[in-house]
């Protein structure tokens, strides 16, 4: 049970980082258009506009570095957390399959147990 608790929670966990992903990946994607936009306003118009336009973008590329890197922390984070969710599940067979190989043994020592009985009650 608590390795199925675990499980839930790990799948919890990279369901949110998928998430997180999702809504990074859409914010760096209007950032790169504000910025092609900008970039294009800033060679169209006048030098004073065009160095307003130049920070902006420059401020904008400041940004889509510190979302790169917030994405990679999550990328990494999600495989360490499908790594950990693989690990549990893998451990949860491993355990399923220990006391369901437990209760097959149990039932061939009670199959055994009720054909000795059987063959001494057949003998009498």
């Amino acid at each position: 049970d608590n390795a199925l608790a675990e499980v839930s929670k790990l799948r919890e966990r990279v369901v949110k980082y998928q998430s997180e992903m999702s809504e990074l990946e859409s914010e760096y994607d209007e950032a790169q258009l504000l910025i092609q936009k900008l970039s294009t306003q800033s060679t169209n118009q006048e030098e004073d506009d065009g160095t307003d336009a130049a920070s902006k973008v420059e401020e904008l590329q400041e940004r889509l570095l510190g979302m790169s890197k917030e994405k990679s922390d999550l990328e990494a984070a999600l495989a360490a957390c499908r790594t950990e969710h693989e690990e549990a599940l893998r451990s949860e067979r491993e355990a399923s399959r220990a006391e369901i190989d437990d209760l097959v043994a149990t039932v061939e020592e009670l199959r055994a147990e009720i054909e000795a009985r059987d063959a001494a009650h057949e003998r009498e």
